[in-house]
């Protein structure tokens, strides 16, 4: 019987890593019921250039398993975060990460929402 290899377990071990260490987050997407999860969310901050300055600003990074959301994220779509509660985020700049995975993407906030 052939060993496992680590491409064969590569999204069994993205899943388990976002049970044990992610962020509990809520998706909403369309015509659909909020849905919990656990997974990685970086709230890292990013130099922006403005006409005569620099500012720093939070900049929000996502990952969703595609196993779990095989569509793309789009604007449609709803999420909350634990650490801005009351606030409600739309993706944007939605991509495949670098395993091929994942969706990564960045949010805006929704407001009124």
């Amino acid at each position: 019987m052939p060993l496992p290899d680590l491409e064969s377990r590569t999204d069994m071990l993205f899943s388990k890593s976002d049970q044990l260490l992610g962020d509990t987050i809520t998706v909403k997407p369309p015509s659909s019921a909020p849905i919990a999860l656990k997974t990685h969310v970086s709230h890292r901050d990013k130099t922006r250039m403005l006409d005569f300055s620099t500012a720093t600003a939070q900049d929000i990074l996502i990952e969703l398993d595609k196993v779990l959301f095989p569509t793309k994220p789009n604007s449609t779509w709803r999420i909350t975060l634990p650490r801005l509660p009351g606030r409600v985020f739309a993706p944007r700049e939605v991509n495949t990460d670098d395993s091929g995975f994942r969706w990564e993407f960045g949010v805006t906030e929704v407001p009124g929402a």
